[in-house]
């Protein structure tokens, strides 16, 4: 015992008044790994000291301990008087199913600086409570930086489920475009053909991107009950090439998918939705399918054909998107829309080809690539 009180002696002389910062913090690591409550009582001392750096150090080596006290002494690290100390005490937080951490991190999501309220807003995805991660970071859609709303609208579509739904519905009508990009991306990964009627809006959202996206959720789960919409998008004078042709790729997308019957209402008319966002009734059209013609594929990007000797699964070829090259005209996602995605600024690839088929469309995606931007090189074979 005796030995034990003079080492921590030491160490609290060390930790209170050392000769450098570095040295302190690893005075810190020793006390946390003794664990005892002596030790734990130093550490809660030094957060009182006046170099706020040494404190949002600090704070991050206490939080690895899975003791009572050091929960204590971080919670209370959210109210310290320096803005970076309480942006480090809410990263350090590992558990957030504590009923104190909870509270605590709903009462940063109240913070006077926009760091804080963002780290307590990816804090909370840590929780295993979705419904309560839903509903807390419901309340933070109304902040007043767009960030905060973008983070807590992308923390909902990740962890909400069907639970997201409405929220990012309501977060489609922000009136920053991120935010609302963010809510469509999300609405999308819900995989549900419901989401396309809270989307009708964003069709002719004043955002480039946002329209982009729009269009692609209407390609992959619209019903032919959009394609006036969407036709009048296409043809609309002044519109970028960009949203021309996506508008295109998502009608075509509706037709193939065979849905040939424009959804009825009565026997004698339909709905269709017009760009202000209203519905109105018509007479039944006939939609045809359209055409399909063979798509030739162009040799890739690197000046090879397709392999003449693919391997058993068909796949041999890798594909990249040049970021600097891709215009987003979404094109390659209405091709292959299980490989491609386009996002804020550029398109991207969600994964590789699982199979002949795949490859197939990626090569004519990257054939049709207006840019250029896809490119495929061949796998390296074994011997």
């Amino acid at each position: 015992m005796a030995n034990t009180e003079i080492n921590l002696d030491t160490l609290a002389g060390e930790l209170l008044t050392g000769p450098d910062l570095d040295f302190r913090i690893k005075t810190a690591r020793t006390l946390v790994k003794i664990g005892s409550r002596e030790a734990l009582e130093l550490l809660r001392k030094a957060m009182d000291d006046r170099d706020e750096t040494f404190r949002a150090r600090l704070v991050k080596v206490i939080a690895r301990l899975d003791h009572p006290l050091a929960t204590e002494i971080v919670i209370k690290a959210f109210n310290d008087p320096d803005c970076y100390v309480r942006k480090s005490a809410v990263e350090a937080v590992s558990h957030v199913d504590h009923p104190d951490i909870i509270r605590a991190l709903v009462d940063c999501l109240r913070d006077e600086e926009i760091n804080v309220r963002e780290s307590a807003v990816i804090a909370l995805e840590k929780s295993r409570d979705a419904d309560m991660v839903v509903n807390m970071l419901s309340t933070a859609l109304t902040d007043s930086h767009w960030n905060v709303r973008r983070e807590s609208v992308e923390v909902i579509a990740r962890v909400g489920g069907s639970r997201a739904f409405e929220p990012l519905r309501l977060a489609l009508k922000d009136k920053d475009p991120e935010v609302r990009l963010s809510a469509l991306v999300g609405l999308a990964d819900l995989a549900d053909e419901g989401v396309v009627d809270s989307v009708v809006g964003a069709l002719t959202d004043p955002d480039v991107s946002v329209q982009l996206e729009a269009l692609d959720i209407a390609g992959k789960f619209g019903r032919p009950v959009i394609l006036p919409l969407l036709e009048e998008i296409g043809a609309r004078e002044g519109a970028p090439m960009m949203i021309k042709q996506a508008a295109v790729s998502a009608q075509n997308r509706i037709r193939a998918r065979g849905m040939a019957e424009v959804e009825t209402v009565s026997s004698k008319s339909k709905v269709v939705w017009r760009t202000d966002g209203k519905s109105v009734q018509v007479k039944p059209v006939e939609v045809k399918p359209a055409e399909v013609k063979p798509i030739e594929v162009k040799p890739a990007g690197n000046g090879q054909d397709v392999n003449p000797d693919p391997p058993a699964n068909g796949v041999d070829k890798i594909y990249a998107i040049d970021p600097k090259s891709c215009i987003r005209c979404a094109s390659c996602s209405s091709i292959a829309p299980t490989i491609f995605r386009v996002a804020a600024k550029t398109a991207f690839i969600k994964r590789q080809p699982h199979d002949a088929e795949e490859v197939n469309q990626c090569e004519a995606a990257l054939g049709n690539c207006p840019t250029g931007a896809i490119s495929s090189t061949l796998k390296q074979r074994s011997a």
